[in-house]
């Protein structure tokens, strides 16, 4: 990868990883407290940007066809948070045309694409679809009994400051805890909930 784009730099979080986070805020991202992306991808990239003395393009790797509020965006604007341009190269492609264009140039793609997964950059996201649970759970069982551990850990830790702390889960719809294991159950149903 080097050879097409240069030093490649890993950012990380001062405050840890994921499940570093989700232990000090004794609670999982959601719809409406997302700290995961600002916590592990905006702050590390922002405080890297501005540690920069020449001029930054932030070329950001996203497609339309991931998510609605994604298909909204422009592909270039200028980001004053980072303080810098913004430039959304594939925003149009399709996953198709993501493992084409890795193919010509002899790149692996990433191996969550080639099992089907249609977003491939935190695993599991919490807005994984129903196709990449299912992959999830068949392709990284050892990744479910990890989400399983960690949330029978954080409803301990929130039951014994509180015996009525509402219990938490990696996923939930509306505030309604819903465990690892109902989730990937619910994966393999059909429309209708069979």
């Amino acid at each position: 990868l080097n050879r097409f784009i240069g030093e490649v730099v890993v950012l990380k979080s001062p405050k840890g990883g994921m499940e570093d986070l989700v232990r000090q805020h004794k609670r999982f991202p959601s719809r409406v407290v997302r700290y995961c992306t600002g916590e592990l991808k905006l702050r590390p990239i922002r405080k890297f940007l501005r540690s920069l003395e020449e001029e930054v393009v932030n070329t950001v790797g996203i497609r339309a066809q991931e998510s609605p509020r994604r298909a909204a965006y422009p592909e270039w604007e200028y980001n004053n948070d980072l303080a810098c341009d913004v430039w959304r190269p594939i925003l149009s492609w399709t996953e198709q045309d993501v493992i084409a264009m890795h193919h010509r140039h002899g790149v692996r793609p990433n191996p969550l694409y080639l099992l089907g997964s249609n977003r491939v950059g935190c695993w599991p996201c919490i807005f994984a679809s129903k196709a990449s649970l299912r992959i999830l759970a068949r392709e990284d069982p050892e990744r479910v009994d990890e989400i399983r551990r960690l949330e029978h850990e954080i409803n301990e830790i929130r039951r014994a400051e509180d015996p009525n702390a509402q219990l938490v889960s990696w996923f939930s719809r509306s505030g309604v805890f819903t465990p690892i294991d109902d989730v990937v159950e619910w994966a393999f149903t059909d429309r209708s909930g069979h």
